[in-house]
């Protein structure tokens, strides 16, 4: 099994910036897999990134080699985890690869921090407009579970104390045996 790349020669116009187009695939025979892509581009039924860029720019603007040679006992997922670390190490989910390999915990933490850093003032505003918008539910809620806070840690320091009593009637009834 291996990790394979195709990636452009020369860099071109992708989203307004000009870069590599690199595309991440897995397989278990090599030199099937780049049949099945010359194939696939041959045929206009196939319309993903790889194949439109591929009949724009000919094949002879990309090269193909073999990133990782996996070994043969490996497992399916893991397999997966090792496409998806070049996926995320080139960046390829930007230009050619559509759709990630796997989705790690990890990986979705990444997206949504990105997510978070690009997005912080649309984000900050969201929020704003909806406590605005919800100002006197969000008040109820909070007094209501105000209310059952403070109960519960009644409840709690009132079993603290009958605790904190029973150890101490113990302990004199303890020390009242030793001097006996």
């Amino acid at each position: 099994m291996s990790v394979y790349s195709i990636v452009s020669i020369e860099p071109h116009m992708v989203d307004g910036t000009e870069r590599k187009l690199i595309f991440i695939g897995l397989c278990k025979d090599y030199d099937y897999a780049m049949r099945k892509h010359r194939e696939m581009c041959s045929n206009q039924k196939y319309q993903s990134k790889i194949y439109r860029f591929i009949r724009q720019f000919g094949w002879d603007a990309f090269k193909c080699e073999i990133v990782e040679r996996l070994p043969t006992d490996i497992s399916e997922h893991d397999s997966l985890v090792r496409q998806q670390h070049y996926i995320d190490f080139y960046d390829s989910t930007k230009t050619m690869n559509t759709k990630n390999a796997i989705v790690t915990e990890e990986h979705k933490k990444r997206i949504r921090e990105e997510y978070r850093k690009k997005n912080a003032d649309k984000i900050r505003q969201k929020k704003s407009d909806y406590y605005e918008a919800n100002r006197a539910t969000i008040t109820e809620k909070y007094d209501l579970n105000r209310d059952k806070i403070n109960a519960t840690k009644r409840i709690y320091e009132r079993k603290q104390r009958a605790w904190e009593k029973y150890l101490m009637e113990i302990h004199y009834a303890y020390s009242y045996d030793l001097f006996l």
